[in-house]
């Protein structure tokens, strides 16, 4: 699987990474899952498309049905590329 680049030399936030695949045209969002860490379910992590994203505030992305802090992304992928990784994070567990 690919990794995608960091921005300027430096570690990036997910919300840098969210607003570069909604507005930068450089991947179609529609081809984009966001894997945040959910505590309860199995795994401890759920998934959802990033056209489901609803509205960006400076700590929470919306969707329809919930409010989610940006430190719970774990990973944001597009196709076979890793756009984002949280650091220390292992990502094996994901069945892709």
């Amino acid at each position: 699987m690919e990794v995608s680049g960091e921005k300027e030399g430096k570690r990036w936030l997910a919300r840098d990474a969210l607003n570069m695949i909604l507005w930068a045209g450089k991947y179609e969002p529609e081809n984009c899952l966001l894997y945040y860490a959910h505590r309860g379910v199995p795994g401890d992590y759920l998934s959802l498309g990033v056209t489901e994203i609803t509205k960006m505030s400076q700590i929470f992305f919306h969707t329809a049905d919930s409010t989610i802090p940006y430190h719970r992304i774990l990973l944001i992928v597009c196709g076979d590329t890793i756009i984002w990784k949280k650091s220390g994070v292992d990502i094996s567990f994901i069945d892709r």
